[in-house]
């Protein structure tokens, strides 16, 4: 006989569309990712995934505005973002990544003011950790 094992169960509806947003805007489908973080104004993912999209798009003080909305997120403590953010100076004073500096790091990355391929290096550590942390993984 073979055992029987637990099923995961299926994702919330909030974890589906939080999901959802994150791979859109991942392949740069920012108008349809903005309506589902819309949506969802209010929650802490929801709102860090608004800063994301914002900062992805180039339009840094909304980005600003709303890693501020988002409050003291898991995110910026995630192990796997220390040490990256600590070697490109976007760590706060606690170790863990600072959102503003982060915001800083891109623009002058694609103004070509430094390297560019760490700090997306960076931005794909987030965005992974960040699926995890939506994920309950």
């Amino acid at each position: 006989m073979v055992p029987l094992r637990a099923r995961r169960p299926a994702p919330s509806g909030r974890v589906q569309d939080l999901l959802h947003a994150l791979a859109l805007l991942w392949h740069d489908r920012h108008d349809a990712a903005h309506e589902l973080v819309q949506a969802r104004e209010g929650d802490p993912d929801a709102d860090l995934l608004h800063a994301l999209l914002h900062r992805r798009e180039g339009d840094y003080g909304n980005a600003r505005y709303w890693f501020a909305a988002a409050g003291a997120h898991a995110l910026y403590a995630a192990a796997a973002l220390a040490a990256p953010a600590r070697a490109l100076g976007v760590a706060a004073g606690s170790g863990a990544l600072d959102p503003v500096l982060m915001v800083e790091a891109v623009r002058a990355a694609l103004a070509g003011e430094r390297a560019r391929a760490p700090v997306e290096a960076l931005q794909h550590r987030e965005f992974a950790a960040l699926a995890a942390l939506i994920s309950g993984g």
